[in-house]
């Protein structure tokens, strides 16, 4: 059931957008999320600043979806939803969220969720979107990504 006081969250498990940069399994087998490397070249960059203040949003309770877009840029009309979780803890010093992940389970990362969803918005949804609200303008999207 979606709640309207929680917070929920979708977020990329792609480092760079590259299938080589896919995290995916670690973060389902260590549960966690995280979305750049804390010591890399690109951590004073704006972006991964944008990202570091959208993380320090992120509260335990809320919930967390990792997609994966189909498609590039305006061409894209759907990602995939490949897990969901709740978040458990937020840690600013290592830029990481602890999820409790509810599908797919640990120790089974290999069976994604695959849920196809429209997409959200012009261009593509970013590496940590949200939060979106269970209001007016979600009500009809928000149970098709978070709903087991």
């Amino acid at each position: 059931m979606i709640q309207d006081t929680l917070n929920y969250w979708v977020v990329a498990a792609m480092l760079g957008g590259t299938k080589d940069g896919d995290i995916f399994q670690d973060c389902i087998e260590r549960g966690y999320w995280y979305c750049w490397e804390p010591d890399s070249a690109s951590e004073e960059s704006p972006k991964v600043e944008e990202m570091r203040n959208l993380l320090r949003s992120i509260n335990p309770g809320d919930r967390i979806a990792i997609k994966k877009q189909l498609g590039s840029g305006e061409n894209a009309s759907f990602i995939e939803i490949r897990a969901i979780g709740i978040v458990k803890v937020v840690d600013t010093k290592e830029w990481r969220v602890y999820v409790d992940w509810l599908l797919p389970l640990k120790g089974d990362s290999t069976k994604e969720m695959s849920r196809r969803v429209p997409k959200k918005g012009p261009g593509g949804i970013s590496s940590i979107s949200g939060p979106f609200k269970n209001n007016e303008i979600n009500k009809d999207w928000l149970p098709n990504i978070f709903c087991i």
